[in-house]
């Protein structure tokens, strides 16, 4: 199992996070990392009986995560930087539709995130006292669902019943499930005469 760097060995790697500008260079967010946030849950339906404690619980996928990742300027070089990403990110619409971008950072990739859909662009405010601005930037997971191929009703129910056949007469019941025959016509090439 390979594990992402500790913050003491590699500590450059978690004071910047990189995306994937527009250009397809990989370029830095502009600032120091001050706090990345990942919510990342399953998709759970719980059905409760009337009168019983406890449920059934099913399993029904995750939900994207999502991500906020909080940055800190202090320097005229990360807020040029941090101008340039935050125009890159998230361009005039009217020209051109935003996309999903890859992101790295070892907090991200913990959580098997590379690819987000910036949402929102949070700040940058006025300084502070001590001449730092921050800025936040909102992201959901990008990950189209697979694609699926569609599977023949009429086949998936044959396919079924063939399974349920041969489970009962391994089981040694009697009673056997029969597959109905389906006739689907076919068009003739002549006509017929009249």
């Amino acid at each position: 199992m390979a594990f992402e760097p500790h913050w003491d060995d590699d500590p450059e790697s978690y004071d910047s996070i990189r995306f994937a500008a527009s250009n397809g260079q990989a370029v830095t967010l502009g600032g120091i990392v001050k706090e990345i946030k990942v919510s990342r849950k399953t998709k759970l339906d719980k059905k409760v009986s009337a009168g019983v404690s406890g449920a059934t619980i099913t399993f029904q996928g995750y939900e994207l995560a999502e991500v906020e990742i909080t940055m800190k300027i202090w320097t005229r070089k990360q807020w040029e930087r941090a101008q340039t990403a935050i125009k890159d990110l998230l361009p005039d619409a009217k020209k051109k539709k935003p996309t999903p971008r890859d992101f790295f950072h070892p907090m991200l990739s913990l959580h098997g995130l590379k690819s987000l859909y910036v949402e929102e662009i949070e700040g940058p405010g006025p300084p502070g006292v001590e001449g730092i601005i921050e800025y936040t930037v909102k992201c959901v997971e990008f990950a189209p669902p697979p694609k699926t191929t569609q599977t023949n009703t009429a086949t998936a129910s044959l396919a079924l019943q063939g399974v349920r056949n041969e489970v009962a007469q391994a089981a040694g019941q009697s009673t056997v499930y029969t597959i109905p025959e389906i006739v689907i016509p076919v068009p003739s090439a002549t006509k017929p005469k009249p």
